[in-house]
């Protein structure tokens, strides 16, 4: 069976083409975006003529400027995300592959935690394509992703493994994990959001792992009873996402296309200013 696997949950955008589970190609915004080097060099140039964000009409194609919040006159660069980039890299994946949509039997995708406009993309996306082409569907957590590329990574299968991802505002996505085989992964305790130095507290795992733990590494150091896993297996891969999907979907599940929505753990910014300003 062919699986299409994506991964929009982060700031790398990437696409796989798997064969009952065995990768054929993968693809990622890192390595694969069509004039990768022409970019970079275009955001050199930008930010050196204009000694900032730069005006939006010399920006490289897909890049955008941003205002910082609370009335600053400086600006951001933002990257293209996965709603520019991930169309043309699916349509990339399936041309040098030489297949067609329709021989897909199954879209495998995260659906949170996650950046939130990437997931939103991704579970459209994935879910479009399935209606089109009657593949089968599985959605899977990213930190059950993480956990599943760190036993490998580690080999460490039988032990508990806490996995965080980055939620802003100094918080975290956390998730406790077991895997006792190679993508077979369980849940150890419901996922929650928790501030960094509440996680710090709380965690009673030894072996950890996470793209969250970025702004702790100094701290995590300072603690000899804990394992900080390689930073190779921190960040979720669309090839990580169609081996865990191809374990599950060979263990029976298969999921709702009309059910499946985006797991976001908690409201985005703009619902949270929206609830607080709601009379009750």
């Amino acid at each position: 069976m062919l699986i299409l696997a994506i991964d929009t949950s982060g700031q790398t955008i990437s696409a796989s083409l798997l064969e009952n589970g065995d990768l054929i190609l993968e693809l990622n915004s890192k390595d694969d975006q069509p004039g990768n080097s022409e970019v970079k060099s275009g955001l050199r140039d930008t930010k050196r003529t204009t000694g900032g964000a730069g005006s939006d009409d010399v920006l490289p194609a897909g890049y955008t400027k941003k205002r910082s919040k609370r009335g600053s006159k400086t600006s951001r660069i933002f990257p293209p995300g996965a709603s520019v980039l991930l169309a043309p890299m699916l349509k990339q994946l399936i041309q040098r592959c030489d297949i067609s949509f329709d021989q897909i039997g199954l879209i495998a995708l995260p659906t949170g935690p996650g950046l939130f406009t990437g997931i939103r993309v991704g579970v459209v996306s994935a879910k479009s394509l399935a209606y089109s082409t009657k593949a089968d569907l599985i959605g899977v957590n990213t930190l059950q992703v993480v956990a599943a590329q760190t036993a490998i990574s580690q080999n460490c299968f039988g032990s508990p493994i806490a996995t965080v991802l980055n939620a802003q505002r100094r918080q975290l996505f956390c998730g406790q994990y077991v895997s006792e085989s190679p993508w077979k992964v369980e849940e150890v305790s419901p996922n929650q959001t928790l501030s960094q130095e509440a996680w710090m507290q709380s965690n009673d795992c030894k072996l950890v792992a996470g793209s969250g733990l970025k702004p702790m590494v100094e701290s995590l150091a300072e603690n000899p009873n804990l394992v900080v896993a390689d930073e190779s297996c921190w960040e979720c891969s669309a090839t990580s996402v169609g081996k865990l999907a191809w374990q599950q979907y060979q263990d029976g599940r298969r999921d709702d296309f009309w059910k499946l929505e985006p797991v976001y753990f908690r409201p985005s910014s703009a619902e949270e200013i929206r609830n607080a300003r709601t009379p009750k």
